[in-house]
């Protein structure tokens, strides 16, 4: 698994910072027994997260180096959270004591945490992140990969630049999708989107995912035959 903590310093001098963010990326892995939402309805799957960018991190009430982030997390979230940013706490427990939903509220409580939190006591979705660390932060693009990581204290300012980077790259991405949408159109078709493919995205080329084509249709198609998005209804 990826992390800038591992990365060869030489590569890191030779890089810009937006070379780094864009190019060091892996699909986020799905949320596995997840219990007791805090703040929150249950956040079934990476895919309800789409269009948000999102720092997940794993913490255990009892870990002093988690504690000492708490404050730090809490403000990023607040900074940003009308921006199409959140955080989400995954609370993995390392002691018996830190299972009980109780003592996880009572953490929620004492740090004035507001973004949604959730009880990995199995640790189903700690393994599939193939995680090790408390605490461990993944940040996770508008397109649900994993653009950075961060394990224990410290790197604050280097992980808001991440969080910056991400929120301006989704909103550039959003800004060429509506001009799709918005101003293309022939005098002989429709323009349409397909259904499963409205704000989707293609392959990834040099690190950059592509925007889907718009595609067409002839005016004797109807919107009930047809698998695609009249341009009337975007």
């Amino acid at each position: 698994m990826w992390s800038l903590d591992f990365l060869d310093p030489n590569f890191i001098l030779e890089k810009t910072w937006n070379e780094i963010v864009s190019k060091i990326w892996y699909p986020a892995p799905e949320f596995t027994w997840l219990t007791n939402w805090i703040n929150s309805e249950p956040i079934k799957s990476i895919e309800d997260l789409k269009w948000k960018v999102v720092l997940l991190e794993f913490w255990t009430l009892g870990c002093i180096n988690c504690i000492n982030t708490h404050e730090h997390t809490q403000k990023m979230h607040e900074k940003y959270k009308d921006q199409g940013f959140t955080v989400i706490w995954l609370h993995a427990p390392e002691f018996a004591y830190e299972r009980l939903v109780k003592n996880v509220q009572k953490s929620v409580d004492e740090y004035g945490i507001t973004y949604p939190v959730a009880q990995d006591n199995d640790f189903a979705t700690w393994k599939a992140f193939n995680n090790r660390y408390w605490p461990a932060f993944y940040l996770i693009d508008a397109t649900g990969n994993i653009r950075y990581t961060h394990f224990r204290e410290g790197k604050y300012d280097e992980k808001e630049r991440a969080i910056q980077e991400l929120i301006n790259e989704r909103d550039n991405e959003n800004v060429e999708q509506d001009f799709l949408s918005d101003n293309l159109s022939t005098n002989t078709a429709k323009l349409s989107i397909p259904r499963d493919e409205i704000l989707s995205w293609g392959p990834a080329k040099d690190g950059i995912p592509a925007i889907n084509k718009p595609k067409f249709i002839t005016q004797e198609e109807t919107l009930e035959t047809s698998p695609y998005l009249w341009e009337d209804d975007l």
